[in-house]
């Protein structure tokens, strides 16, 4: 009896143990198969808009959007705790966190930033040799650009070939800075140090009709970033511009996305004058100079408002700056508070000069005025070389 009770009491333990190890697989086997479930059910369709969170190489997990998704995601790798991540066509800023690295905010990509180029002012001239051509015809100009960081001393712009243009004036905008010659813009991107090959310059009136122009001067518009184009209006003019006895100046603003290459007339002139060409314009802090060329002499008018209209100075008789050169270009120097104007003599060859004075107080004279190009001087050039035309800009 007693042997009989101890064979069932081993047949019981063997019994339990068996039960034991089935049941232990049997959980194991519910265990992987539930899991295998859940990792299949949460892995959402390519076009799910619904956040869901992904680790690479041990990392922390965040949510990650689907392709599609317009949230922001998070995305870890080898190990590095995760930041948001935006999906492929999100606008919104993201971060990224690689090789253990912890997160930050990543921007999304800019556009370039603008380049570096050499010297504060910028001046564009053109040249031409007296001995090899005739310098009285514009199609053998040739346009140089300079730089200077006193604006009395000027250097080659490096990297830059010269071309064949007459009147140059330019401006800078970004990483571009924008030669204006009648009829045509070049545009020199300073972060490749390329310049185009030119781009002809449409004008239209708003009702759509064809305006034509001579003599552009390009000023940006800060509260715009545009740029407006000050000029001659020529349309209607049958023969020379320059010999208009009712000359309008006028200016046009640039149509959006054209950059530098289609521009609007705004209404009305900003000045009509018995004899002009040539204008410039510049801001000196609480009013708008425009500088007109007449002949070998200079006019200067004011507006408080960029597109408004000018008038003469009355400080000067008939508005006359002075009578030493034509073709001037102006600027407003508020370190010194001082104004910079700048111009070509009548000599033959002709130079660039420059005077500096504290107002419109008074007519200048030669004597107020230096020379600070000279074909004789400027690297490239030679002493039968005519430099006319000065452009001037701020080189930021």
């Amino acid at each position: 009896m007693n042997t009989l009770k101890t064979n069932i009491m081993k047949k019981v333990r063997v019994t339990k143990t068996l039960i034991h190890h089935v049941g232990y697989h049997f959980s194991m086997l519910t265990l992987f198969s539930l899991t295998l479930f859940t990792l299949l059910s949460g892995c959402g369709a390519d076009n799910s808009p619904t956040n869901t969170t992904e680790t690479v190489q041990g990392g922390k997990a965040g949510p990650v959007s689907a392709d599609n998704s317009s949230a922001n995601t998070t995305e870890t790798a080898q190990g590095g705790e995760a930041g948001p991540v935006a999906a492929d066509n999100s606008p919104t800023n993201t971060t990224e966190t690689a090789q253990g690295g912890e997160a930050g905010p990543v921007a999304v990509q800019p556009p370039p930033a603008p380049g570096t180029l050499p010297g504060v002012f910028l001046l564009a001239f053109h040249a031409c040799d007296t001995q090899s051509t005739n310098c009285f015809n514009p199609q053998n100009h040739s346009t140089y650009l300079a730089h200077s960081d006193d604006g009395a001393s000027w250097t080659p712009l490096p990297n830059f070939t010269t071309f064949s243009g007459s009147v140059p004036d330019l401006i800078r905008r970004g990483d571009k800075v924008y030669v204006y010659n009648p009829g045509r813009v070049r545009r020199y991107t300073i972060s490749t140090q390329t310049m185009d090959t030119g781009v002809a310059v449409s004008m239209r009136t708003r009702t759509g009709a064809i305006e034509h122009f001579v003599d552009p001067a390009p000023y940006l518009d800060p509260s715009t970033n545009k740029i407006i184009l000050f000029y001659l209006s020529s349309t209607g003019v049958i023969g020379d511009p320059a010999q208009c006895t009712t000359c309008p100046m006028r200016s046009a603003t640039e149509v959006e996305g054209s950059d530098g290459t289609q521009f609007v007339v705004d209404s009305g002139d900003r000045i009509l004058v018995a004899r002009g060409t040539d204008p410039d314009i510049f801001f000196d802090g609480t009013r708008y100079i425009m500088y007109i060329s007449e002949g070998a002499s200079v006019r200067v008018a004011t507006s408080p408002v960029l597109q408004g209209s000018y008038t003469l100075v009355s400080t000067l008789p008939g508005g006359l700056l002075t009578n030493t050169g034509g073709v001037p270009a102006g600027h407003y120097d508020p370190a010194t508070a001082q104004y910079w104007t700048y111009l070509h003599t009548p000599d033959n060859p002709s130079v660039i000069k420059r005077a500096i004075h504290p107002d419109f107080s008074r007519t200048l004279t030669e004597s107020d005025f230096l020379t600070v190009v000279a074909g004789a001087t400027f690297t490239g050039l030679g002493a039968s070389y005519v430099v006319q035309s000065p452009g001037f800009t701020v080189n930021q």
